[in-house]
């Protein structure tokens, strides 16, 4: 009991919270994957509220911008899909190489909206985990 009220403590002063930060995994594609134009993209999350939104983020290399992409399927079940998309279906995009973002974030993000910066609040949470992709067609 004394160690529990010491770590709460601590952590009132530090300004922590005792709750677990939600987990996301992105089990497909893997990091280093070739990739069409929509391609699919499936992961897992853990220790989350009720609050909590997935959402993906394309980040072409060559691009400073950060793109928001469709909002994936309900994630209270642990588990999320969705499709994201590499360029454009004319051929844009082909040949290069992109980050692909799974955050969790308490305010919802709109579909196709360009962001500069990743959302503080997944960055400092660490609910983000990120793979890079090459777009093949």
């Amino acid at each position: 009991m004394v160690k529990y009220g010491l770590r709460l403590m601590i952590c009132w002063l530090a300004g922590m919270s005792l709750s677990a930060q939600p987990r996301i995994a992105i089990s497909y594609p893997t990091d280093e994957a070739k990739v069409v134009f929509g391609e699919n993209i499936r992961g897992t999350l853990a220790g989350s509220s009720g609050k909590a939104h997935v959402h993906i983020l394309v980040k072409p290399l060559r691009d400073p911008n950060y793109y928001v992409q469709q909002p994936p399927s309900d994630a209270a079940s642990g588990k999320w899909e969705t499709v994201f998309y590499c360029g454009n279906k004319e051929g844009g995009g082909i040949g290069e190489r992109f980050r692909v973002f799974a955050i969790v974030t308490a305010d919802e993000l709109r579909e196709r909206q360009a962001l500069g910066a990743l959302p503080a609040d997944a960055v400092k949470s660490g609910s983000v985990q990120a793979i890079t992709v090459t777009r093949v067609k």
